[in-house]
């Protein structure tokens, strides 16, 4: 194996532990949301779609847009 392809299997690895941590990051948030849509709100009035009743997505950017 050369220098070069050394230097490139470590920078793929380096990428691959980044995109797995950040898997885990979407994972764990989305295990959040569901005891959010469980959470029933009961509200008195005409707007029955109060924005407590409303999925809040929250944004997590990718590794590489965070460069």
């Amino acid at each position: 194996m050369t220098t070069e392809q050394l230097a490139r299997a470590n920078e793929i690895t380096k990428e691959i532990e980044i995109l797995r941590d950040h898997a885990e990051q979407v994972e764990r948030r989305t295990l959040n949301y569901k005891d959010e849509l469980n959470n029933p709100v009961m509200s008195i009035g005409w707007n029955n779609m109060d924005s407590s009743l409303r999925l809040k997505p929250q944004f997590l950017p990718m590794p590489i847009d965070a460069q």
